[in-house]
C-alpha cells in the first residue's frame, strides 16, 4: 500500500534530495545537475552551497568548470542569475522566457509603450557579436541609439530576450570581475532548445504541490497541472496528489527518509536551486 507523506515526511525529502541531510559522494557538476542549478545571483553562493553538500569540494572544480564553459551563469527563474550546465541552460531558458517576457510587460511596461523590442534586441545581438560587453558599456550603446528612451529599459530588453551568459573571471573564486555580457548561443556553441526536463527537476524536490508555488516561469505551471493530472515518478517514487497528502510508492534504491534522523546544521545560501517549487523544508 502507498505512504501517503505528510508535511513533515515532505520536507525531510526535500532535504534529502537537496542532499542537505547528509554530504554526498559527488563531483560540482554532478550535484549541480542533480539540483538542476544552483540560485547565482550573488556570484559566491554556489560555493558555499556545494560545500555544504559535498564531502569533497575544491572551489577549483567549480572555477574550472566555468572558465571550461561547462557551467555557465544565466537569468533564469525569477529572472534571476543560475548556475547550470551548459545542456540545461539549453532546456531551462525557454521555460523561462514567458516570466522574463512579464517583467518587461510589468514593470517596464510605461518606459517601453510604443518601443519595437525586437528592433532593440536585434540592436543588442549585433553589439554582442563584436564584442563581451560590460552592462554599462551595454546600456550606453544602446542609449546611443535610442537617447529619449530610458537606459536601463533598453539593456533589460536586451536581457531578457536574448540569452546571455555572464563570462568568466565573473564569479570565478579567488580572482573575480565585473559582469560581462556574451551570447549564450556563442559561449556556449549552441542555441536554447527545450527537451523533456520534467523529471529530473521534480527529482531536486519533494513531489510538486497541490497548488502551484510559483508563477514567475512556465515550468512551474507545468509541474503543478502534472501533479493534478498524472502520477509524477520522482527520483524512485510514484507520486499522486490526494486531500491529506501524497500517496508515495518508495523505491529500493530510494527509501522515504526517516523522520528520526537527525538534520545537521548546514551553511547553505537561500534559494540555492531554481526548481520552482523549493522552499524552507518543515520538520
Amino acid at each position: 500500500m502507498a505512504q501517503v507523506l505528510g508535511r513533515r515526511e515532505l520536507g525531510r525529502a526535500l532535504l534529502a534530495r537537496q542532499m542537505l541531510l547528509e554530504r554526498a559522494d559527488a563531483t560540482a557538476e554532478e550535484a549541480i545537475i542533480q539540483l538542476v542549478g544552483m540560485q547565482a545571483q550573488a556570484p559566491y553562493a554556489p560555493y558555499f552551497g556545494l560545500w555544504s553538500r559535498l564531502r569533497k569540494f575544491d572551489t577549483a572544480d567549480l572555477a574550472d568548470a566555468l572558465t571550461g564553459r561547462r557551467l555557465v551563469r544565466i537569468a533564469l527563474m525569477r529572472s534571476t542569475v543560475h548556475l547550470v550546465t551548459t545542456a540545461d541552460y539549453r532546456s531551462l531558458r525557454p521555460w523561462a522566457q514567458p516570466a522574463l517576457d512579464r517583467e518587461l510587460d510589468t514593470a517596464f511596461k510605461t518606459t517601453l509603450t510604443g518601443l519595437d523590442r525586437a528592433a532593440v534586441a536585434a540592436s543588442g545581438r549585433a553589439l554582442l557579436d563584436a564584442q563581451h560587453l560590460t552592462p554599462k558599456e551595454l546600456v550606453a550603446a544602446l542609449h546611443e541609439r535610442w537617447p529619449d528612451r530610458e537606459s536601463h529599459a533598453l539593456a533589460t530588453v536586451v536581457r531578457n530576450l536574448v540569452p546571455l551568459i555572464q563570462v568568466p573571471p565573473r564569479a570565478v573564486w579567488g580572482v573575480g570581475g565585473t559582469t560581462r555580457y556574451a551570447k549564450a548561443a556563442d559561449w556556449t556553441g549552441v542555441e536554447p532548445a527545450p527537451p523533456p526536463t520534467l523529471i529530473r527537476s521534480c527529482c531536486a524536490t519533494s513531489p510538486p504541490s497541490a497548488r502551484p508555488r510559483s508563477k514567475t516561469s512556465r515550468l512551474g505551471l507545468v509541474l503543478h497541472d502534472c501533479a493534478r493530472s498524472w502520477k509524477v515518478c520522482v527520483r524512485g517514487w510514484w507520486s499522486s496528489a490526494t486531500s491529506t497528502g501524497w500517496n508515495c510508492s518508495t523505491s529500493r534504491t530510494h527509501p522515504a527518509p526517516a523522520l528520526t534522523r537527525p538534520r545537521p546544521f548546514v551553511s547553505c545560501p537561500s534559494t540555492t536551486t531554481c526548481s520552482p517549487h523549493t522552499r524552507t523544508a518543515p520538520g
